[in-house]
């Protein structure tokens, strides 16, 4: 069935719908210790070691953190961002 769907998209493998457990949670934090772009290229080095297929946005000018992510919870990500050596509140 695969290599069938393969052949119908010209090789490529289809890629499946969404399901309900396939939603992303958007978590967000303000790191105000997050300063420059090394700060914030650990900060997403960390977050992506918890759940490596998350989303992250980083704003250095307003010290925000924005993760999508349908594998981790808020308090992993939390933790994640406290081991790189940040400070991150809950926005």
């Amino acid at each position: 069935m695969q290599r069938a769907n393969q052949a119908a998209n010209g090789g490529r493998q289809a890629t499946p719908h969404p399901g309900p457990d396939d939603r992303r949670a958007v978590v967000a934090f303000q790191v105000s210790d997050m300063t420059c772009a090394r700060c914030a290229s650990a900060i997403t080095k960390a977050l992506k070691a918890v759940d490596h297929a998350a989303l992250v946005r980083v704003d250095l000018e307003t010290f925000t953190v924005e993760i999508e992510s349908n594998r981790a919870k808020a308090r992993q990500l939390s933790d994640a961002i406290n081991q790189a050596g940040y400070s991150p509140v809950a926005a």
